[in-house]
């Protein structure tokens, strides 16, 4: 029984190892070993080093020894490790996936993924329809479709790895006015808004949360201090409330009229749950409670005179005059003026 088990032993840490060994770069066996503890499998170095060099010569696996710490991926023509439950339609789901989630996930998982992802791939480029069905599906905006800002991938990296594993993290920042500022904060939550991602944080002195874009750093570390998540933290609630742009956070209700043809579509998605809408003399009467904010008005103008009678809380609006919000870093408005 004992080596039977130690057998089993063997054979799930090779099978581990060879899962987290990636096709596009090195990796250490230090690093390897550093992931494989995290998923719960605590082996040491040299038990790692032993696997790594069996797995060179039995598999398509290759070493660059000309320098230390030696370094393992996969070979370019290696196939990797073809899973017997990836079929055609959980090897779609991967690659869709791939594509649009991968700035969502824990940079840690990634290195794991990835023979996971090419031989994901590979099934996809053997199946003709599921190949087409890559080009048949697309996200598409609303607004004029930008370029992402640039993000450093160790910015990403460190940002991901400090809210996976709740370590606070020390951040240099420039804002939107070019003011640096240096801050240790507190990552909770990571979200992506018309392709820029973005972190929100708090400071431990204030309980207001604040959203920091990850372009906009200059630079970031992660500090050996833990801590415990705001019970009270709530991301969905945090976006309801602050929303991403200047604004008001106390809801409104906001009352207006809208031509039939243009306000159709408000009768299938709604500003929200407690909106009326009614059809008076080709005009859809509308009336919503909701977050005031720069976006919101934006979307109002670009009605023109196709709605009429703006309220803002029984207040006109004048749609032709330009709001200016203040642009502190909170969540509303946007970001910080002052920081710690």
């Amino acid at each position: 029984m004992p080596a039977r088990s130690s057998t089993l032993d063997t054979i799930q840490l090779a099978l581990a190892t060879m899962q987290r060994i990636p096709r596009r770069r090195y990796t250490s066996t230090a690093e390897l070993q550093a992931q494989l503890r995290n998923s719960g499998i605590d082996r040491s170095l040299r038990t790692v080093q032993r696997t790594l060099r069996f797995l060179v010569q039995h598999f398509d696996i290759e070493c660059r020894d000309d320098s230390k710490p030696y370094g393992y991926r996969w070979k370019e023509s290696a196939a990797g490790i073809l899973i017997p439950s990836l079929g055609r339609n959980e090897a779609l789901v991967l690659s869709l996936a791939e594509r649009f989630l991968r700035n969502l996930v824990p940079s840690g998982t990634l290195p794991s993924l990835e023979t996971v992802l090419a031989s994901a791939n590979d099934r996809i480029g053997r199946d003709e329809l599921h190949k087409q069905w890559l080009n048949k599906v697309r996200y598409a905006y609303p607004t004029p479709l930008l370029i992402p800002p640039t993000i450093q991938q160790q910015t990403l990296d460190t940002v991901t790895e400090c809210l996976y594993s709740n370590l606070k993290m020390r951040v240099e920042y420039t804002n939107r006015l070019g003011a640096t500022r240096e801050f240790i904060v507190l990552p909770l939550g990571l979200v992506s808004r018309a392709l820029v991602l973005y972190v929100i944080v708090k400071f431990e002195d204030r309980d207001t949360p604040y959203r920091l874009a990850l372009h906009r750093m200059d630079s970031v570390q992660a500090t050996t201090l833990s801590f415990a998540p705001p019970p009270d933290f709530d991301i969905d609630e945090t976006i309801a409330t602050y929303g991403f742009s200047p604004g008001s956070q106390e809801p409104i209700r906001l009352d207006f009229y809208i031509d039939e043809g243009s306000g159709q579509h408000l009768t299938e998605s709604k500003l929200a749950e407690d909106q009326k809408c009614e059809l008076v003399d080709g005009q859809y009467h509308i009336v919503a409670t909701v977050r005031d904010s720069v976006e919101l008005r934006h979307w109002l103008r670009g009605f023109g005179d196709e709605v009429q009678s703006v309220l803002l809380d029984g207040e006109p609006l004048d749609l032709t005059e330009s709001t200016q919000w203040s642009s502190g870093e909170e969540m509303s408005p946007v970001e910080p003026t002052k920081m710690a």
